[in-house]
C-alpha cells in the first residue's frame, strides 16, 4: 500500500482529532496510510471501514 505525504500541520491536526476520540468508531485499517485525517471521513474509507466490520463479525461468529 502506497502512503501519502501529509504536512506537520496536518499530521498534529489528524493526531488532535484522533486523541479526542473522533474517529473511535473507526478501525485502524481505515485511517492506515492514508494522509490528512480527512480522508478517512470519505466513501472509499467507509467503504473500507464496512469490510472491515464484517470480517470482524465473521471472526467473532467463529470463536463462539
Amino acid at each position: 500500500m502506497k502512503g501519502k505525504l501529509v504536512s506537520l500541520k496536518d499530521s498534529l491536526d489528524g493526531c488532535e482529532r484522533i486523541l479526542h476520540d473522533e474517529f473511535k468508531d473507526y478501525p485502524e485499517s481505515a485511517l492506515y496510510m492514508i494522509g490528512a485525517i480527512g480522508e478517512a471521513k470519505k466513501p472509499e474509507a467507509r467503504s473500507a471501514r464496512s469490510e472491515e466490520a464484517r470480517y470482524e463479525t465473521a471472526r467473532s461468529k467463529e470463536g463462539n
